[in-house]
Order: C-alpha cells, then structure tokens, then sequence
C-alpha cells in the first residue's frame, strides 16, 4: 500500500508540473486521461496532499480544452440576446459533463 501511495503520488507531481504543459496535444491529452484515472482512483489522502494544484490545473485544461468556436461566437454575439444566452448555456453543459469536471467535482468533494 505505502509503494501505491508513493506511485501515485510521484505521478500526479510529475504530471502537475510537467505532464500538462506539453506543447504536443497528443502529450497533452495523454497527460490529461492520466490525472484523470488517478484522481479516479487515488485515495483521498494522496489526492489532499496536492489538492489545491490538482484542482487549478483541472481548472485551467477545462479552459484550455473548450472549442475555440465558442470564444469565436461569444465575441461576436451582443450579449442579452437569445442566441447570447444559448451559447453561454451549451458552453455551460459542455463543460459540467465533460471527464474533467467530474475529477474537479470529485476533488471538490474531498
């Protein structure tokens, strides 16, 4: 047990300082599955330790991965109007049901 506690751990350092800032989106993405399936069965004990980098660096691959046609027609959208309000609320339901949001609420829980 103390040999997964240190596994996991050394992982999800590596992937938060390094991992996620690959410039290949492949890299990247790879990196992003592997957080994923760690904060998915890590103990929380392990997640606690480094909850406030783990919880920033969801944060900040959700952003990172919303499809650049959403900032493209949020820009160019008055706000107020209905298609305004359509668009905020498809970005909205992509993000709360994408993997990432399901970590980041699960991080949140702890």
């Amino acid at each position: 047990e103390r040999d997964s506690i240190a596994a996991s751990a050394t992982a999800l350092k590596f992937l938060l300082q390094s991992g996620l800032k690959q410039q290949c989106a492949e890299a990247a993405g790879i990196c992003i599955s592997t957080l994923i399936g760690i904060i998915d069965i890590a103990r929380p004990a392990i997640l606690e330790a480094l909850l406030s980098d783990v919880i920033y660096a969801l944060l900040m691959a959700m952003s990172n991965l919303e499809p650049a046609a959403f900032s493209y027609l949020a820009v160019r959208q008055e706000r107020g109007t209905s298609d305004y309000e359509n668009l905020t609320r498809l970005r909205l339901q992509a993000s709360q049901s994408s993997p990432l949001a399901l970590a980041l609420r699960k991080c949140i829980d702890l």
